[in-house]
C-alpha cells in the first residue's frame, strides 16, 4: 500500500512538472534560432506558441522575444505590440520597457514613448538611455510645432512591395542607386535573418522628360546570391563603395566593405576594403568625404556605443 501511495505521488509530481518543462523546451528551441540570427523562424515558432502559454513569467518571456524578433526585422508595429505584452506580463528584463519606448518613438507616439522612457529610467537609473529618450521625445514634440517647408513623400516610381533603402545619386541627380530585396534580385533564396530575399544594388535613370526608368540590378560582378547594398558612388561616377554580407550554411560571416570600378559600363570584380586586423569585426554603410580622403562607415568594432 505504501509503495502504491509513493508511486501515485511521484506520478502527480511528474504531471505537475511536465507542462513547465515542455514549455521551457519549446522556448529554448525557438531561441536557438534567435541566437543564430534566424529571427523569422524564431518569430513563427513563438507566435504559434504564445496563445498556449498559461503562466505569466513564460508569457512575458515569449512576448519579449517576439518583440526582439520584430525589432531585428525592422517591424516596429509588432515590436510595439509584443514589448507591451511583455511589460504587461511584468517580464523581469527592464529592456522590455526600453524597447517598447523605442518602438513607440519609431511609430511617432512621442508622448507614450516618453512615459515608457521615464519608466525605464526608474527601473535602470544608471542607464542614460532613459533620460535621453525622454529628451528626444520632448524635442520631437517641439519640432512638430514648427515644421519646416520640406515635404517628404515616397518615390513610388522606384519602390517595390519589398524593402528598398540606402540610396545614393551617381554623378548627378539623374542617376540613383539603391538597395532592394525585390524578387528580381540575384538568387532565389531568402535571408534566414530577415525572411526577405537577399538584397542587390539597383539603378534607375531619369530621362530628359523627368521620367525615371524601371530599376534594374547594376551590371557587372557586384551582386551575388547574398546581401549587397548601401552603395556610395564617387562624384566622377567611376568608383563605388558598398556593403556585402555573406552567409555560409546558415552561418553569418558578418559584413564587409568593398570597392569596385566602372569599366565599359560594367562594375569590376570588387576588392575588400580592409580596415581592421580582427576579421570578426563587421562593418558597412560606407560614405566618402568630398575630397575623397576620409571614409565614414558603421561598425561593431570596439570603442563604439552599440556593441555587438
Amino acid at each position: 500500500m505504501r509503495s502504491i501511495i509513493i508511486a501515485a505521488a511521484l506520478l502527480a509530481a511528474t504531471m505537475a512538472v511536465s507542462p513547465s518543462a515542455a514549455q521551457n523546451k519549446k522556448v529554448d528551441n525557438a531561441l536557438t534560432y534567435f541566437n543564430s540570427g534566424e529571427y523569422t523562424k524564431c518569430r513563427d515558432m513563438l507566435i504559434k506558441y504564445l496563445p498556449k502559454v498559461k503562466d505569466r513569467p513564460t508569457k512575458g518571456q515569449v512576448a519579449f522575444y517576439l518583440g526582439e524578433c520584430s525589432r531585428h526585422l525592422s517591424d516596429s508595429r509588432n515590436a510595439m505590440k509584443y514589448y507591451r505584452q511583455a511589460v504587461q506580463a511584468k517580464y523581469s528584463n527592464p529592456l522590455a520597457t526600453l524597447y517598447l519606448a523605442d518602438a513607440l518613438k519609431m511609430r511617432g507616439s512621442y508622448e507614450d514613448a516618453s512615459a515608457q522612457y521615464s519608466a525605464y529610467h526608474d527601473l535602470a537609473p544608471q542607464d542614460p538611455r532613459g533620460e535621453q529618450g525622454v529628451q528626444d521625445c520632448e524635442n520631437a514634440l517641439k519640432w512638430m510645432q514648427k515644421p519646416t517647408r520640406h515635404i517628404v513623400f515616397p518615390a513610388r516610381w522606384l519602390n517595390d512591395k519589398e524593402a528598398d533603402f540606402a540610396s545614393c545619386f551617381g554623378t548627378d541627380t539623374t542617376t540613383i542607386y539603391f538597395t532592394s530585396a525585390r524578387e528580381s534580385a540575384t538568387g532565389n533564396d531568402k535571408n534566414a535573418n530577415s525572411g526577405s530575399y537577399y538584397t542587390d544594388i539597383y539603378v534607375s535613370e531619369k530621362d530628359k522628360k523627368g521620367k525615371w526608368s524601371i530599376p534594374v540590378p547594376i551590371q557587372g560582378a557586384v551582386n551575388t546570391p547574398f546581401d549587397e547594398g548601401s552603395p556610395f558612388v564617387t562624384p566622377d561616377g567611376n568608383t563605388m563603395f558598398y556593403t556585402s554580407c555573406k552567409n555560409l550554411k546558415n552561418q553569418q560571416l558578418g559584413c564587409r566593405i568593398y570597392m569596385t570600378n566602372l569599366e565599359d559600363n560594367l562594375w569590376s570584380n570588387p576588392e575588400e576594403v580592409v580596415l581592421f586586423a580582427d576579421s570578426t569585426v563587421s562593418l558597412g554603410h560606407p560614405s566618402l568625404s568630398p575630397d575623397g580622403k576620409t571614409l565614414y562607415f558603421s561598425s561593431d568594432a570596439p570603442g563604439g556605443q552599440g556593441g555587438r
